[in-house]
């Protein structure tokens, strides 16, 4: 997906810092918003209300829905790809690694 974001005007240094597990810095004020609502969704399974305010005022309710929808639909995706120990295709790019399960 990597390829798609970039050629839809995802700045590459974006995607490097998500892979690398930090925040990403970008001049366009809703990157930052997706990044902070998808780590909320998946850590806190809520909104504070200060982040929903500001999801409100940048994206509106339909972005806000839209987001939400998006990580759980991946975060479906990835659930089931691990319950079944499914892996990408060797042709294909593989830029994170599977976690070791303790």
């Amino acid at each position: 997906h990597a390829e798609t974001a970039v050629r839809n005007g995802i700045d590459r240094a974006v995607l490097d810092d998500v892979q690398a597990g930090r925040r990403p810095t970008s001049p366009r004020e809703e990157v930052g918003l997706a990044y902070d609502l998808t780590m909320v969704f998946l850590r806190n399974k809520s909104l504070s209300e200060a982040l929903y305010q500001r999801a409100m005022a940048l994206i509106g309710e339909r972005g806000l829905v839209e987001v939400a929808e998006i990580v759980g639909f991946y975060t479906m995706v990835s659930f089931t790809t691990r319950a079944f120990d499914i892996e990408p295709a060797e042709d294909r790019p593989q830029p994170f690694t599977r976690p070791v399960e303790g």
